[in-house]
């Protein structure tokens, strides 16, 4: 009789502790497959982003514009995130680009909403008088969108 309770206690024990496994990981293995497919849609939208830039164009020392057309299967949200920069060949000058009218070295677009496949969008850069183009200077122009994509292009002002 003594054997009958002790494997009594002892099943109760080993399914008590199985359940408190399964409850305790169930949870843990939730979060991580979460992550996991939410890593995976970031990346499948970072594939699918393709942009070029197109053509850069300055017509003062202070005032440039560029054209940057979409070539991926995802839109480009949130265009007003893109990063922008204008550097010198050989990396004397740099000059970050930031989105609205109101700071130094600013850029603006027309552009509204979601950026999709085959658009092109205008930048208006404007620059200080602080960092103007040098005539006879090849600079690259950079952007990048919100999500990495980046694409470059030289130009001469």
């Amino acid at each position: 009789m003594d054997k009958v309770i002790v494997t009594a206690l002892l099943v109760i024990a080993g399914v008590t502790a199985a359940a408190l496994v399964v409850t305790t990981l169930t949870p843990i293995v939730g979060k991580s497959s979460r992550s996991v497919v939410e890593s995976q849609k970031a990346m499948s939208l970072r594939i699918q982003t393709d942009i070029t830039v197109i053509q850069v164009h300055s017509s003062t020392a202070t005032t440039t514009k560029a054209w940057v057309k979409s070539f991926g299967n995802s839109n480009v949200d949130f265009i007003e995130q893109s990063d922008l920069f204008i550097t010198s060949v050989d990396r004397s000058l740099f000059i970050p680009l930031t989105n609205g009218s109101g700071a130094d070295n600013n850029w603006k677009t027309d552009k509204t909403g979601s950026w999709t496949k085959g658009e092109t969008v205008e930048f208006e850069m404007t620059l200080n008088n602080a960092n103007p183009l040098v005539k006879g200077t090849t600079y690259v122009f950079s952007f990048s969108t919100p999500n990495g994509i980046a694409s470059e292009y030289e130009f001469t002002y």
